[in-house]
């Protein structure tokens, strides 16, 4: 006599062993979502860690899931292995074009991603220059909405989005006008070339309405004191200064320098036209920057930023304004204690110093070299950090000193605007952006009428206004 045997007990099994597949992938989300809601940096920090984490878990559990809810195994199996082996090809192949610098992916996602922001064009338009690494393109411009560079970094949604416009003259620099001739000249990096403003509100547009004389902007982001003698070379004899100030940015500028000193060499074997505009220079750029599935990883942080929220991690509040206690990013320059590494390539930057100060001085130039502090240098006096915030065990470099001493023995004009810029932030003032580690408008104001008045206190313009 033939009994049927009852499937329920296999069913129950594979229903009981699916949920114990999924039970891991719902509490990892779960919590995810509950500490990306907790306040405080360390919060952040962990969100971000885990949420890659999360990601891999998703992928190994619907595997599980799948065999589970499934009589055929076998069958199932063998798809998900045939998936997972032509996604883990097309990935090496991926992950190799960015090993060998032929691609970076953050660029690509980023111009995807980017919300139309024009972040993605001033980080990115370039062409190559076998002598100064990299350059803006010859009159270049983009306008549109522009979110502060470290809600950028940590794919936050821009809390004040500004409409900028730039504008590049023939030889790429940021100049309304073709300039055959200025009598001020200023050398630096994105804090001279002008990121968070508009073309008119740069330093140097400010300075050349005030001394109503001419002012070049020779800035461009990224650069170090390597390709910034390079341009003092190349354009004075152009436009024949009779002031060059110089920027040197304690942020990246040692950093900037060591990175030119890896990628130039390489350079030389390439032709000019193997690079095009738009597409940036990879070299010398973190793996981990350039990989895709970091960068698929990124991508998905942002677009999850409704449920799991993208948060700055280093903020911090003004102590003296209580009616305006909105938060003040920083960046995590400050996070890097001075070592003997940086000690080493500030030994290899003052040369470059003193031959821009020689190459100054037998033209009949006159020269000032202007340090520019990091946002947390000026600001960590006049704001208060939240409980267990990184940045309350931040230290700043001894640098300032050692420049103003090495420039004072030198014979080189030295200012160091850190005290200049406090004083601006103990009056109530915010000279650099809020969400942003670059000067806003008020900053570069207060830049160019700084420089206006040591200009006019050395008499390096005489009859003039």
């Amino acid at each position: 006599m033939f009994i049927p045997v009852s499937d329920a007990p296999k069913k129950s099994t594979r229903a009981g062993t699916a949920i114990a597949w999924l039970a891991p992938v719902v509490l990892a989300w779960g919590a995810l979502i509950v500490l990306s809601h907790r306040p405080g940096a360390g919060a952040v920090l962990w969100t971000d860690r885990f949420f890659g984490w999360a990601v891999a878990l998703t992928c190994v559990s619907a595997i599980g899931w799948s065999l589970a809810i499934h009589r055929t195994r076998r069958l199932v199996m063998f798809r998900w292995l045939t998936v997972y082996l032509v996604l883990a090809v097309a990935w090496l192949a991926l992950e190799v074009a960015a090993a060998l610098n032929l691609i970076n992916w953050r660029l690509v996602f980023d111009r995807v991603t980017g919300s139309g922001l024009v972040n993605h064009q001033y980080s990115t338009d370039f062409l190559f220059d076998r002598e100064l690494e990299f350059r803006r393109p010859p009159g270049a411009h983009w306008a549109g909405p522009a979110a502060g560079d470290i809600e950028w970094e940590r794919s936050v949604p821009p809390a004040l989005p500004r409409s900028l416009s730039f504008q590049y003259d023939s030889s790429g620099y940021r100049n309304p006008t073709n300039l055959t001739r200025a009598e001020v000249a200023l050398i630096g990096d994105s804090f001279v070339e002008g990121w968070s403003v508009q073309d008119e509100e740069t330093a140097a547009r400010v300075l050349e309405k005030e001394l109503q004389l001419p002012v070049a902007n020779l800035g461009v982001a990224g650069y170090g004191t390597v390709p910034e003698l390079l341009v003092l070379k190349k354009e004075s004899p152009r436009l024949k200064p009779s002031v060059v100030v110089w920027f040197f940015f304690e942020g990246n500028d040692l950093y900037d320098d060591w990175r030119w000193e890896r990628s130039v060499p390489m350079y030389y074997t390439l032709n000019a036209d193997q690079r095009v505009a738009g597409e940036p220079l990879n070299a010398a750029q973190p793996w981990r920057q350039r990989s895709f599935a970091g960068n698929v990883i990124r991508s998905l942080r942002r677009w999850s930023d409704g449920v799991i929220p993208n948060r700055v991690p280093y903020v911090g509040f003004p102590l003296a304004s209580a009616r305006n206690r909105q938060p003040i990013y920083f960046a995590n320059y400050a996070s890097v204690p001075w070592s003997d590494w940086l000690v080493e390539r500030w030994g290899q930057t003052r040369p470059r110093f003193e031959e821009g100060n020689r190459y100054c001085r037998e033209r009949g130039i006159h020269l000032l070299v202007c340090y520019v502090p990091i946002k947390f240098r000026v600001y960590r006096p006049f704001v208060e950090f939240p409980s267990g915030s990184p940045c309350r065990q931040w230290d700043v470099w001894p640098l300032p000193k050692e420049f103003a001493d090495f420039c004072r023995t030198a014979g080189i004009p030295f200012a160091d605007l850190t005290e200049p810029l406090q004083a601006a932030v103990q009056a109530g003032g915010m000279p650099y952006a809020r969400t942003d580690s670059h000067w806003g408008p008020e900053g570069h104001r207060l830049v160019a009428d700084f420089l206006r008045d040591e200009i006019r206190r050395h008499g390096w313009l005489p009859g003039r206004p």
